[in-house]
């Protein structure tokens, strides 16, 4: 039977200050005390050789804001589970092969990170995520009351490496992209999930907004506007959902 390689608070220690990414790989097992220091690194934090975890380091690692890594684990108990669900950087679990239904619902809640794209003032943004936002607009990012981190950049160039996120969302910002192909595309890059929020512009002059009081922006909505096909064309098995908002 293999020994054990502890990760010790003393060695954790070295790596507190550290910016970058942490590789402890090595380590088979963590003292508690390894891991309430360990959730102080702002980091990623490689731990995948790790094979058991107590709820004690769960716990303090839950409190890590960089990227958590534990693919070795195969199984956690509800309370570490618990603990691990209130992760706010990427949690990467994959050994797992032994969950009950408590730990499974808790670490449905892991809150991921959310790219908020062509975010304006940031109406939309979810407080449940870490968001960061892309807005190109000066005069729009200086409205903001969100204290989520935002970029000033456009759709087409996300400042961001490839898989930064867990999902990227537009909410009624498509239609004012230059190239929605492009910004799509982009969205794909950035994150393994894509929600657009949008409107059909077939649909557009029932609206009463448009109908009543404004039917001289049909024509440049009609223009600019990318339809719901052309969006699903560009996200690969999309799945539609219509959102009904009352017309009067």
């Amino acid at each position: 039977m293999s020994e054990e390689n502890v990760l010790t608070k003393e060695i954790a220690e070295q790596f507190v200050a550290d910016e970058d990414s942490v590789d402890l790989e090595e380590f088979t097992a963590i003292e508690d005390a390894a891991a309430e220091s360990l959730s102080k690194h702002e980091g990623t934090l490689y731990l995948e050789g790790l094979t058991s975890l107590s709820d004690a380091a769960a716990e303090s690692l839950s409190k890590h804001k960089g990227d958590l890594c534990l693919g070795g684990l195969t199984r956690l108990s509800d309370a570490a589970a618990e603990s691990l669900g209130k992760c706010t950087g990427d949690l990467t679990l994959d050994g797992l092969t032994s969950l009950s239904d408590v730990a499974a619902e808790s670490l449905s809640k892991h809150e991921g990170t959310v790219c908020n794209v062509g975010a304006g003032t940031g109406s939309y943004e979810p407080d449940d995520r870490e968001v960061v936002a892309v807005e190109p607009s000066q005069a729009m990012i200086e409205q903001r009351t969100s204290k989520n981190r935002v970029e000033c950049a456009t759709a087409e160039s996300l400042p961001f490496p490839d898989g930064a996120f867990d999902a990227a969302m537009a909410i009624m910002s498509v239609h004012h992209w230059e190239n929605p192909q492009a910004g799509l595309a982009e969205m794909q890059r950035v994150a393994a999930r894509q929600i657009v929020f949008t409107f059909d512009p077939n649909r557009q002059a029932d609206l009463w907004l448009v109908r009543d009081y404004l039917p001289e922006i049909l024509e440049l909505e009609q223009a600019r506007a990318i339809s719901i096909e052309q969006i699903v064309e560009c996200l690969p098995g999309a799945h539609v959902e219509t959102v009904s908002v009352p017309w009067y």
